[in-house]
């Protein structure tokens, strides 16, 4: 279950890195190849998955923030994390994360154009067809039956559950599954140029936290 605290900046200090780094996340899913973990990476793909995703246009195409944003749902047997991870220029710590909490929240309450199902659908379906063709890729896929016990047929019933899934379908994972209001944001960085700028975001005292 999500955490019940409201969304948090911790920050560890490191002195004159070239960027800020930063983790956005909380509490995610166990995996689950046909369930809510695989639907609900299917429901970010267009948020943060992909190069061409809302996340990445915005941070890396139009602000020139980073060289790359992603966010996504990892698991294993048990419960993982939602998160949304970057390098950013220093002087847009503070922005960089406006930004993707804004974006989160649109996403939540507005949730996907027609143009973002239909992106999230043919690129994850087109991508399928590539996957396994390595023989590292195909020890990647064997192990994962063997590990989960699943059907060997998995990827077939991924792609119908994809075909399947409708506009709706993924805005009520949206609104299930992304929680902007309480969220752990783990920066790293200087900490004495930005806890002033952090502090101003609103989300209270920033907490320290230690590397070592």
């Amino acid at each position: 279950t999500p955490s019940v605290l409201p969304t948090t900046i911790y920050i560890a200090n490191k002195d004159n890195p070239p960027q800020s780094v930063f983790k956005i996340g909380n509490t995610g899913l166990p995996f689950d190849a046909t369930g809510d973990y695989f639907k609900a990476n299917v429901m970010n793909f267009a948020l943060g998955g992909a190069f061409n995703s809302r996340l990445n246009l915005n941070l890396r195409e139009e602000k020139g923030f980073t060289y790359g944003i992603r966010s996504g749902f990892q698991g294993t047997k048990y419960p993982g994390t939602y998160t949304i991870g970057a390098s950013v220029r220093r002087t847009a710590t503070d922005s960089s994360i406006t930004e993707v909490m804004r974006e989160i929240k649109e996403y939540k309450e507005k949730g996907l154009t027609d143009e973002e199902v239909a992106f999230t659908r043919n690129s994850i379906l087109n991508s399928e067809a590539l996957r396994y063709e390595s023989p590292f890729q195909k020890a990647m896929f064997l192990s994962r039956i063997v590990q989960y016990d699943l059907p060997t047929d998995f990827t077939i019933k991924q792609a119908q559950i994809l075909k399947d899934m409708t506009k709706e379908d993924m805005n009520a994972l949206a609104k299930k599954y992304l929680n902007p209001d309480t969220m752990v944001i783990l920066v790293v960085g200087n900490k004495y140029t930005l806890k002033d700028k952090l502090e101003k975001l609103g989300y209270g005292k920033i907490k320290d936290v230690d590397l070592e």
